[in-house]
């Protein structure tokens, strides 16, 4: 019983949710003069390749409206780095010449920025069943989309971040505000390695450098999962009593509801490996189940402090107390989470 304790303890420290790479919504410079849309690590680009397409990032995707307009806005990614040039302190407000100033040094954009090296920029948004109109090479767009940007880190992974930006370059090559209420409906993906080749592992491009190989992660830690369950069945099955002991109803609980969170969560990952998105319900039901098997692996812990053992029928009034704060905090957790879900 020591074994599986500890098993469970060990498997609920090392497992942790992952987050999505595609995102789809929709935006209008009446919001917000800026808004991060999507934020993602890029890993470094294998060194011993000639061609680095199969390492190096890419984001690609559609940014559209419904509606024309005489002026635009503009899609950047940006490096951590100098994410925070965006979102200076000022009484006065950022103006789109100050925001811009640090990321106009590295941008190539035809007219106004033919030196820059960066291909980080498109203006958005891009006519609806045709290319952006920065894409003058149709041959280095993914297929079926509008833009392709790509991201090379060739010394350490780096987060990126894609923002949409309410400014416009006027006729002398200024950043002014957008001259109209523009509104667009973006669906962008961010992978590592390019999308078109078909021999990449799925479960490690669709994620962000410090979440590559949370699939497998999961899959094993369900399988390890499962055994357990096994074992804990098995181990009731040899136990010569009338009824369960609340200390194994505890265990079992622990065992089951990780186990259940695990199936849920494993789910959710490899879906999302494969569309970008996952599966939301059993995302949520898996952390619920997650949390709820924490909280109770720490009311058995409390307990056993106290005094249980795993076959001694006892109870005092103190443990009444005992339990009576586990269910406080216990429901603070929860309310907490639903919160911040």
């Amino acid at each position: 019983m020591c074994f599986l304790l500890r098993a469970g303890v060990l498997a609920v420290v090392l497992l942790d949710m992952t987050e999505g790479l595609r995102v789809r919504g929709s935006w209008s410079t009446s919001k917000g003069r800026i808004s991060v849309i999507a934020k993602f690590g890029f890993q470094q680009i294998d060194p011993l390749e000639t061609d680095t397409k199969t390492s190096r990032g890419f984001i690609y995707g559609n940014v559209s409206s419904e509606s024309s307009y005489r002026s635009r806005a503009v899609l950047f990614i940006v490096p951590q780095t100098l994410l925070s040039s965006f979102f200076l302190d000022s009484i006065y407000g950022q103006t789109c010449e100050s925001m811009l100033q640090n990321v106009s040094l590295l941008a190539f954009e035809t007219n106004c920025m033919p030196k820059g090296k960066g291909d980080i920029m498109r203006w958005v948004p891009c006519r609806k069943g045709s290319l952006c109109d920065d894409e003058s090479d149709p041959t280095k767009v993914v297929s079926g989309y509008q833009m392709t940007l790509r991201v090379e880190e060739p010394y350490a992974p780096e987060y990126w971040y894609v923002l949409l930006i309410g400014c416009n370059l006027d006729a002398n090559c200024s950043w002014v505000p957008s001259g109209e209420r523009i509104s667009v409906n973006y669906d962008v993906w961010l992978t590592n390695g390019s999308p078109l080749a078909q021999y990449l592992n799925p479960f490690t491009h669709q994620f962000s450098f410090e979440e590559q190989d949370s699939a497998e992660m999961y899959l094993t830690f369900l399988l390890l999962y499962s055994i357990l369950c096994l074992c804990q069945w098995r181990a009731l099955a040899l136990i010569h009593q009338p009824r369960i002991l609340p200390r194994q109803k505890l265990l079992t609980c622990i065992i089951a509801t990780k186990t259940a969170g695990l199936a849920l969560q494993s789910l959710n990952v490899v879906v999302f490996a494969f569309d970008g998105q996952g599966v939301m319900v059993a995302r949520l039901f898996g952390e619920m189940f997650r949390l709820w098997s924490v909280c109770v692996l720490c009311l058995l812990l409390i307990l056993l402090s106290r005094g249980w053992s795993l076959n001694d029928v006892k109870s005092s009034s103190s443990d009444r107390i005992a339990v009576l704060v586990w269910a406080i905090l216990t429901t603070t957790h929860f309310a907490l989470f639903f919160i911040n879900f």
